[in-house]
């Protein structure tokens, strides 16, 4: 189901600050066109999965929000009548308190030090595009398959933030990989070699110091195993 993406969106992109799950907090926006046929379990299936499944295995909740239950539009033309009905939609937005925001990271790559780049792919591999510009209608769309391994990344990351052995972040969404290598890549000066990656989802991009050998450090590994 799409609708867990915003949410495991909404979370890798505050993930740049130094958040823990416990103080994140949601707010949904609930879209759908109620009294279509099909549409109202479409809608209840969608809040069941988000709100009583996904946000308690994180920790989370979602205590403000809105609904948009009028997403139709209706004309009439030479040819007679006309509808036209959007899909159930989710749109989520994450905030959270902190205690300090100088461990903030941005996109900025470190020109000083030699390091690399780490993907780390959420969507296991499966790199799905149904439901993107490229590939607007389909199955199988980009998802979170398993709860966990939000809750390892954030551990992960948060771990590595503090050892300082994280010099840039930025996450992979709508874009994929490479729109995501583009916005890092903004000194002009900086050569990056990137395998060419079209997969959309939930997902992020580091930018780690070669001091560890050229691979992800062992946080990553452990916390995402089996993620990629």
């Amino acid at each position: 189901m799409m609708q867990l993406k915003p949410v495991a969106e909404s979370i890798s992109n505050l993930l740049a600050a130094p958040i823990e799950l416990d103080r994140v907090k949601l707010s949904a926006n609930w879209m759908a066109a109620c009294g279509e046929p099909g549409e109202d379990a479409a809608l209840y299936a969608t809040v069941r999965t988000v709100a009583l499944e996904l946000c308690p295995a994180l920790g989370i909740s979602i205590p403000v929000g809105k609904d948009s239950l009028s997403m139709r539009t209706q004309w009439r033309d030479a040819d007679g009548a006309k509808k036209v009905v959007a899909p159930v939609s989710l749109i989520v937005s994450a905030f959270a308190t902190l205690t300090d925001v100088r461990a903030t990271l941005t996109p900025q790559l470190n020109a000083e030090e030699d390091s690399t780049l780490v993907l780390i792919d959420l969507g296991r591999g499966q790199h799905r595009l149904n439901g993107s510009i490229l590939a607007q209608s389909g199955a199988t769309v980009p998802d979170l398959d398993d709860p966990q391994d939000l809750i390892n990344l954030v551990k992960a990351i948060n771990a590595l933030r503090a050892a300082n052995q994280i010099l840039a972040y930025h996450d992979r969404s709508d874009g994929g990989l490479l729109a995501t290598v583009a916005t890092l890549h903004a000194q002009p000066e900086r050569t990056l070699r990137s395998p060419p990656e079209l997969g959309r989802g939930a997902g992020l991009t580091q930018h780690f110091p070669l001091r560890h050998g050229g691979h992800a450090p062992a946080h990553c590994r452990g916390a995402t195993r089996g993620a990629g």
